[in-house]
């Protein structure tokens, strides 16, 4: 899964995000208002499969590159509450001693 993350334009990212999320190209789409006025902050889950279409989207619509942000997502699982001592936590993810 990849970390998809926009910045621009509110009524075109609004736009985007609605047309991604009901095509199926993307999940967990959100908008967050941005500092300067009219923008916001795009952010959604793309699988691999759908990410090419997903920058074509946004660069025949606009969007400069330096405002696109694609991260690689490693999903570790859900989780799951009462979990005791030897659950994994996040030392362990990062490899660093807690």
């Amino acid at each position: 899964m990849l970390h998809l993350g926009v910045y621009g334009p509110a009524d075109s990212l609004t736009e985007i995000g609605v047309d991604l999320e009901s095509r199926g190209a993307a999940r967990r789409v959100a908008l967050a208002q941005g500092l300067r006025d009219g923008h916001v902050l795009l952010a959604a889950e793309v699988s691999a499969e759908s990410a090419d279409a997903v920058l074509e989207r946004l660069i025949r619509h606009g969007v400069a590159e330096d405002d696109i942000a694609l991260a690689r997502l490693d999903e570790i699982g859900p989780i799951k509450p009462g979990r005791t001592a030897a659950s994994l936590i996040w030392a362990d993810m990062s490899g660093r001693p807690g």
